[in-house]
């Protein structure tokens, strides 16, 4: 039987997470530095889990229980998607942890419109790009922190606020625990990296560009911007997630020094349309 975990609880799923490359938002919700549910078959000694996080939903575990499977459906179709819909979401986003998984889940949503994704996993224990020395003139990098999330006057400005509240929580969680860089060009915020999730001594990263100002390597000065703030940090372990179709995002990865460590599936549903 599945059951939402309290928060007392949710350390006991770590073992389940952990050693997981890809499930880092997954062990900051166990952490409390991000915001998210967690499911279990069983608070105090769990063998498969479901999380709710800012990234998705990931399911992780021991993935060959059909009862626990069946109520992991219905938990997905009439719990988390609904409570996703009346929060706004276009889709649900379930993540699989390992090949067994996506067997599991493409089983799973049999007879629901699903899109199925392939996608890639980036880590990175080094900078590989000298960012300070590649900023062209009139442009300059700059620590997302309460100062420039209190602006107005800066194009993107609302886009970058949304960002670091929507992956914390709150602008506060995320001055506390979270950190992000941006390029600048007069009052315009070109480019920025802000940190997913941090849990530990690894974190996940995300990058956007501003479409006037792209393919002219921005994106990779402001991830490696971020990438050298992890490192002087203490955070060890720096991840990336991108679709395998996303080639830009893939090489821009490789130029700041991250490497892949694996592929995994992603099955997207339309909240809008998927009624239980």
């Amino acid at each position: 039987m599945i059951q939402e975990l309290t928060k007392a609880d949710l350390p006991n799923v770590l073992p389940l997470s952990s050693d997981v490359p890809h499930l880092c938002a997954v062990d900051a919700v166990i952490d409390g530095t991000s915001p998210g549910r967690i499911w279990a078959d069983d608070a105090s000694s769990p063998k498969s889990a479901i999380a709710s996080t800012v990234e998705g939903e990931y399911v992780f575990g021991v993935s060959d229980d059909e009862g626990l499977n069946a109520s992991l459906r219905t938990l997905i179709l009439e719990t988390i998607l609904t409570a996703g819909r009346a929060a706004g979401w276009s889709s649900l986003n379930l993540r699989c942890s390992s090949p067994a998984w996506t067997a599991t889940v493409e089983d799973m949503l049999a007879d629901i419109a699903s899109v199925k994704e392939q996608r890639e996993f980036y880590s990175a224990e080094q900078c590989a790009v000298d960012w300070q020395a590649a900023i062209p003139r009139g442009f300059h990098m700059r620590r997302v922190d309460e100062e420039l999330l209190g602006r107005t006057d800066l194009k993107n400005i609302k886009r970058v606020n949304g960002w670091a509240r929507g992956n914390f929580g709150s602008i506060d969680a995320f001055l506390a625990h979270g950190f992000g860089f941006c390029l600048l060009h007069g009052g315009n915020i070109v480019s920025w990296c802000i940190s997913d999730c941090v849990s530990g001594e690894r974190c996940e990263v995300g990058i956007h560009t501003d479409e006037e100002y792209r393919r002219r390597g921005f994106a990779t000065l402001a991830a490696a911007a971020a990438v050298d703030h992890c490192l002087l940090r203490g955070l060890k372990r720096i991840g990336w997630h991108c679709s395998a179709h996303n080639v830009a995002s893939a090489a821009t990865a490789r130029k700041v020094g991250f490497k892949k460590v694996l592929d995994y599936h992603a099955f997207k549903v339309d909240a809008r349309e998927m009624r239980t």
